[in-house]
């Protein structure tokens, strides 16, 4: 299945070619903990994990044709 996948600010670096917005071919059943890991992203600290506009969690699994945005922690005052 296929997913689009948005990795934003210093996030990008972690994406195939350093693009922060690409298409990533996942297995049935991958969970956002596995493909967070695989693009050596750490699941600490906690970051904002959005699947199709709603806030997910790691051990949630996407299906195809979901759209994953993921942000840095949030910080500020």
């Amino acid at each position: 299945m296929r997913l689009e996948v948005r990795l934003l600010f210093n996030l990008g670096s972690h994406a195939p070619g350093g693009q922060g917005h690409f298409w990533q071919e996942v297995a049935p059943g991958t969970t956002l903990a596995a493909l967070l890991a695989a693009w050596d992203i750490p699941p600490q600290p906690a970051k904002v994990l959005l699947l199709n506009g709603r806030q997910a969690s790691l051990d949630h699994v996407p299906q195809d044709g979901d759209v994953l945005v993921v942000f840095p922690p949030v910080e500020g005052g």
